[in-house]
This record gives structure tokens, C-alpha cells and sequence, in this order.
């Protein structure tokens, strides 16, 4: 009750500590004020103005639980939006109020609880204007695109347990795109091997036109990848793209992918055990490549990316870092361990009218350990080139070399150079 004696006043926040005498911050008048159960609970008519806190986004199913309510929300009526109802930023003249400066896809109704599948919520996220989404708890999605400028960050996660072929989990088609602290669980999370590789398949799949319309400045950090059917993180015709302190485990077909982009980092990833029972001929720890089948204007080579102070591991069936066609790169301080090949370093087709070849490559200072069965252990590191189109300008200084090279095969040295420049 203000000090006229007769207004009553009601706080939106709670441990309000503002004297609505003289601030209102955080406080409504008690008749413009409504507390309802859920957004279908929203009155149809009020005045404008009027304020209403929702206790969840859908009802309560389980007063059991600690929390009941999931996406909860302040909302303020605007009697010119009363026909519009997008089921997140506007609720039949209803319009969200986010005061934190993040969302979650719960505000636009997902469930997160492990049964229903939350794509149309987290798609509604991600294709809003707000700049943050909250990735806070666990969503079960088929395929979302973030198709605007955005953070996603949280400690949830994403998760498609439903085995299909040609999907990306999350799909970046915008530049300036964030993903940090996030899980993404694929068919085959709760597998110690993926069954059949889908090398159209990506947990992450962040994408431009092609070089001539690449996107530009995103980042991929701190995230866990597991149980993906084909590529973890795949990365194509991108301006700045950096890749560093992710988890990834058990993929069927590549760890970190980056095709034509320019400019970046793979930096402190952990990436192990990629492999399948079928589906795919040669895997990948981390690539550097290019579509050799396009033009170079179409598809520029890998540049300019720097990887270092990886731990690669048990790509038991090609390559721990392998790059096809790459310039004025430097491969360093990585750990390999169990792959095949090492580190391999080539052109990107031996058909192609439009092949390319390797160039200005530094690669130092790594470890690589061989595979433990000799049968299954190739290069330790390597440069091919072709005869008609040889690598140049290929540095290899400083690393160590255990286990590597198959004794008595011509041609498969622990360190083997062949077709070479410079």
C-alpha cells in the first residue's frame, strides 16, 4: 500500500528493495496484475499495460518435482498484438519480457524432458532476434539452423537419438555464431562404435554458399560430441572459423572437417575413436580439404589455419591430422595416438581437372605414435604429391616419430616424402 493509502502496488521480482513511492522499478499496480499457471492461462482482455507472470510455459504435470513448472515468463499486454500468437515473443497481445538477456527454449515451449522432440522451440530460439540463447537443459531435436547472428552457449544439451541419414543437429548458415559449453549426443551416444558411417551426416554443420559467399567469424568451443553417424564438426566455405577445447568421441566418419575456409584455429581439441563397421573407406581425426570437384574460385584451398596442441586418437582406419590440398598452414604440438597414418599432408585428387596441391606447410614439433598392430600402421607423418602436381614448400622439423612405418613395405616410411618441392 503506497503512502496515499489507497493505490496498491505488487513487485514483479522478488527482494525488491526499490520504494515504490518513489521508483516503480519492479513493481505494477495490483489491479493491472495477473499471476497465471501456464501461457494458455493468459488473459484475453486487459488494458494495456498490464502485467502478467506465467509459472511455466506449459502446466505443471508433476508437482512431485522440485521445479514443476518449466518457462516461466513476464509478459506485458499490448492490445494492438492481441491477434498475433507466434507461441514464443507474442502470446495473443502478450508480449515476452526478457530481462536477463538470454532465452531458452522452454520460453518457447520446449519440454526438455527427454521424450518429446523440442525442435520447433529451440528453431524459434534461434531464428529470433534476441542475440543469447541458453542451451540450460537437455533437447531432443531433429534438425535446427541458426540462421542469424548468435551465441549458443549453456552446459545442456542437443540430442537425436532417432538413427537418419543427410542431417546436421545444429546448422549455422549465419555469420557471427558462437557455440560454447554445449552436449551433442547423436544414434549412437550411448555406443562404443558407430554401425554404419553417413558421411552426410554432421552433429555441427556450419555452412557458406561456397568461397565466392562464405560466412564469416564462428567459433566452436568447450562443446562434447559423441555418438555422431558421420562428422562431428564440419566446416565449409568459412572466414574465420576456430575450432578449440572440444570433446569429441566416437563418429563414424570425422572429428573436425574444415573445407575451403580461411583463417582459423583447431586448437586443444581431444578428438578419439572415429571409425565404423561400414559405411566409409578412410576416416578422419581432424581434415584440411577443399571440394576438388569445383573450380578453385568456387572452393579456395584451406589457409591459413593454424592446428595445435591436439590430442588425436584410435582413427584406426587413415588419418589422425590429415590435410588434402591446404597452403600456408602450421601443424604443431599435436599428440597422435593409434591412427593408421599420422599426420599426412597431399593433394586433394589425382582425377580431377581442378585438383591442387599442397603448399607452404609447417608441420613441427608433433608426437605421433604408431598403430599398435603393426599390419594397420602406415605414415607416421608424410608428404605426397603428385608427379604432374607435387606439394611445395613443405617444412616437417621437430617431431617425434614412435612405432610408425610397416617394415619390409616399399614405400611406407615412418617419415616418408615423396613428389615433393622445396
Amino acid at each position: 500500500l503506497l503512502n496515499d493509502g489507497v493505490t496498491e502496488v505488487v513487485s514483479t521480482i522478488d527482494n525488491n528493495t526499490a520504494n515504490p513511492n518513489t521508483d516503480m522499478t519492479g513493481w505494477v499496480l495490483k489491479s493491472t496484475m495477473f499471476i497465471v499457471p501456464s501461457v494458455n492461462d493468459l488473459p484475453t482482455k486487459a488494458r494495456d499495460t498490464s502485467v502478467a507472470i506465467t509459472k511455466g510455459y506449459h502446466p505443471a504435470t508433476n508437482f512431485a518435482l522440485s521445479s514443476p513448472y518449466k518457462g516461466g515468463a513476464k509478459y506485458v499486454y499490448s492490445e494492438g498484438n492481441k491477434n498475433i500468437n507466434d507461441g514464443f515473443t507474442c502470446i495473443r497481445g502478450w508480449l515476452l519480457q526478457v530481462e536477463k538477456g538470454s532465452v531458452t527454449p522452454e520460453l518457447a515451449g520446449a519440454k526438455s524432458d527427454g521424450v518429446s522432440n523440442d525442435t520447433s522451440a529451440v528453431q524459434k530460439v534461434l531464428s529470433s532476434d534476441y542475440t543469447s540463447v541458453e542451451i540450460a537443459s537437455s533437447y531432443i531435436v531433429s534438425e535446427v539452423v541458426a540462421d542469424k547472428p548468435k551465441l549458443i552457449f549453456g552446459g545442456g544439451s542437443l540430442s537425436k537419438p532417432v538413427e537418419s541419414s543427410g542431417y546436421a543437429m545444429l546448422k549455422i548458415t549465419s555469420s557471427d555464431v558462437t557455440v560454447s559449453n554445449v552436449t551433442f549426443l547423436g544414434e549412437y551416444a550411448n555406443a562404443t562404435r558407430v554401425s554404419v558411417a553417413g558421411s552426410g551426416c554432421s552433429c555441427i554443420l556450419a555452412v557458406g554458399e561456397s568461397s565466392l559467399n562464405p560466412i564469416s567469424n564462428v567459433t566452436i568451443e568447450n562443446c562434447s560430441i559423441k555418438g555422431g553417424k558421420g562428422l562431428a564438426i564440419f566446416a565449409k566455405y568459412i572466414q574465420n572459423i576456430n575450432v578449440t577445447y572440444n570433446r569429441i568421441r566416437v563418429c563414424g566418419y570425422s572429428g573436425a572437417t574444415l573445407l575451403s575456409c580461411i583463417k582459423g584455429s583447431v586448437v586443444g581439441n581431444h578428438i578419439s575413436d572415429i571409425d565404423s563397421d561400414s559405411g566409409a573407406v578412410n576416416y578422419y581425426g581432424i581434415s584440411l580439404t577443399r571440394d576438388a570437384l569445383k573450380t578453385h574460385a568456387e572452393s579456395l584451398r584451406s589457409q591459413s589455419i593454424i592446428v595445435s596442441n591436439n590430442t588425436v586418437e584410435n582413427v584406426v582406419k587413415w588419418a589422425g591430422i590429415d590435410m588434402h590440398a591446404p597452403t600456408d598452414c602450421i601443424i604443431s604440438n599435436n599428440t597422435v595416438r593409434n591412427c593408421r597414418d599420422g599426420i599426412y599432408c597431399q593433394y586433394d585428387s589425382s582425377t580431377s581437372t581442378t585438383n591442387q596441391f599442397s603448399e607452404n606447410i609447417t608441420i613441427a614439433n608433433n608426437i605421433v605414435y604408431g598403430n599398435s598392430q603393426a599390419t594397420n600402421s602406415m605414415y607416421g607423418i608424410a608428404s605426397i604429391g603428385l608427379a604432374t602436381l607435387p606439394n611445395k614448400n613443405i617444412t616437417i622439423v621437430g617431431n617425434q616419430l614412435f612405432n610408425c612405418g610397416r617394415y619390409g613395405s616399399v614405400g611406407v616410411g615412418a617419415l616418408h616424402v615423396s613428389n615433393t618441392i622445396g
